[in-house]
C-alpha cells in the first residue's frame, strides 16, 4: 500500500514537493527505495521522527500506530512543521492536547 502511495504522490517528480524523510523502526538504515520497491527513492529510512524532522520539513504526514501518533504529531508541531494525520484511534485529550500545542 504505501508503495503504491509513495508510486502515485512522487511518480511524477514535482518541483514543490520533495520527500525528505521516512520512518519505520523496522527499516531503520536501510534505503527507502528498497523497502517500497521505488529505486528512485535514494534517502534512509529513520527509526523515528526526530530524524524525519532533522531536516528542513513543511508537512509531517502521519500514518502509524495510535500509540505513536500524539508523540509524533506533537514533535512536528514543535519542530515547526504542519501535520497531516491519517491515523485512527486517537482519545479526545489527545486532540485537545495537540490542538493546544498547535496554537
Amino acid at each position: 500500500m504505501i508503495a503504491d502511495w509513495l508510486d502515485a504522490a512522487l511518480g511524477t517528480p514535482q518541483a514543490w514537493l520533495t520527500l525528505s524523510g521516512a520512518i519505520a523502526g523496522s527499516c531503520a538504515g536501510r534505503p527507502l527505495g528498497r523497502v517500497v520497491g521505488i529505486p528512485a527513492l535514494v534517502l534512509d529510512v529513520g527509526a523515528g521522527a526526530g530524524e524525519a524532522l532533522s531536516g528542513p520539513c513543511d508537512v509531517f504526514v502521519e500514518f502509524s500506530h495510535p500509540a505513536a501518533t500524539k508523540t509524533h504529531v506533537l514533535q512536528a508541531l514543535t519542530a515547526g512543521a504542519h501535520a497531516v494525520v491519517g491515523t485512527s484511534g486517537l482519545t479526545d485529550e489527545d486532540y485537545n492536547e495537540i490542538d493546544r500545542a498547535s496554537r
